[in-house]
């Protein structure tokens, strides 16, 4: 006897065999060095991307051979997870019930609103709950409201994302002071935005890198605020295209009741060397026990210490000489923070140690400074 379907009916289906799998899907990024790496430093080379994930690996090669081939997984609302799901297309699995979750963000952000910007950007803005320092006395508070914004869809030449933390000063009774450390915050937010839009930032360029987006986040986190000193950092992370990210931190300052710039200078006669001989110290007991410096690192401890005040084309040339040092550098970026009980200087990526070691900080108490500490900015029984 025959076997067959019957077809036109609408109680009787005819579906043709497939198979399901159901399993992860990912972008592998693989990176080798061109020749024998360096340890702990950066080391050229190349990066290649392809797709994986073992449940799409498998539904890959059963497409190849042939098969009906339906994929259930979760894609993300990125890039990479573009890129594999016009894969399936190409390949003819169907992935119509796997869903893309959106990315969720550990700070939701809430009141979005769009605006146009002349390069044709978008960009939202959200208010969140302030982010507050405040002192024994109640006067000092610092709110932050997020942003984010993204290259224009339209331009293929140009393609990144951005986030960046706008601070809101307030110190009651004291607009001047006030109003005087804002500018400066405002300031810099704006020479963040300027450094994106007018640059060569997120430029595509052919190759294996190319489809990956640059981005760039700029962070605002209180170190302390009270009556007598206002000590932040603002934390600059990005990837634009290279062999490795960014992640630079940069400090201000400011004296509560003037709004002033703290210096060291304004802090005592001698606290620069005496920070300079302090630092040295502890770089030199970190280096016998955990080796983490370059060979040389001792000609470089100045960049650790510095209030903002120097020019860094002088200081390089003390360091490197005239005809290595360049020019343009400009001034200086303060490379210390001040908390309850005292200071922490900074030696940023490249300083005095390698890419790979990541940031060194060196606490120091204001005790320590003894006489070359003539500011009144800690309690007494600190000093």
């Amino acid at each position: 006897m025959k076997k067959g379907y019957i077809t036109g009916k609408g109680y009787i289906v005819h579906t043709a065999p497939y198979v399901t799998v159901v399993g992860g899907v990912n972008m592998d990024i693989g990176g080798w060095p061109s020749e024998v790496p360096v340890d702990r430093d950066s080391n050229p080379g190349a990066v290649r991307m392809s797709l994986g994930g073992v449940g799409r690996n498998i539904a890959h090669n059963m497409s190849l051979l042939g098969l009906d081939v339906r994929m259930v997984t979760a894609f993300g609302d990125d890039l990479y997870a573009q890129k594999i799901a016009a894969s399936c297309g190409e390949l003819g699995i169907d992935i119509s019930q796997s869903p893309v979750i959106p990315e969720v963000t550990d700070s939701p952000i809430e009141n979005t609103q769009e605006s146009a910007q002349e390069n044709a950007e978008t960009e939202t803005a959200s208010q969140q709950e302030a982010q507050t320092e405040t002192a024994a006395t109640g006067k000092v508070e610092i709110a932050t409201e997020d942003f984010e914004g993204s290259s224009d869809p339209e331009n293929a030449e140009r393609k990144y994302t951005y986030t960046y933390q706008m601070p809101t000063i307030t110190i009651e009774g004291n607009e001047e002071a006030q109003d005087k450390i804002q500018k400066d915050l405002n300031a810099y937010v704006e020479t963040f935005l300027d450094s994106i839009n007018n640059s060569d930032f997120g430029t595509v360029y052919e190759g294996e890198m190319s489809g990956m987006t640059s981005y760039e986040e700029l962070s605002f986190q209180v170190i302390r605020a009270d009556d007598k000193v206002i000590s932040v950092v603002w934390g600059n992370e990005g990837y634009n295209q290279g062999a490795h990210g960014w992640y630079i931190q940069d400090y201000r300052n400011y004296y509560t009741q003037t709004g002033e710039k703290i210096t060291f200078d304004s802090l005592g006669n001698g606290f620069r060397d005496k920070a300079l001989e302090l630092v040295t110290k502890k770089a030199a007991e970190m280096q016998a026990t955990d080796d983490c410096f370059f060979p040389d690192y001792e000609k470089s401890i100045k960049l650790v210490v510095l209030d903002g005040t120097e020019n860094m084309d002088t200081i390089y040339q003390e360091i490197y000489g005239a005809d290595i040092a360049g020019t343009g550098n400009g001034p200086a970026s303060p490379t210390f923070s001040i908390t309850g009980d005292g200071f922490v200087f900074e030696s940023g990526q490249y300083v005095l140690q390698p890419y790979a070691v990541g940031i060194i900080d060196f606490e120091i108490p204001a005790s320590d400074f003894g006489d070359a500490l003539a500011a009144d900015i800690f309690k007494q029984n600190i000093r």
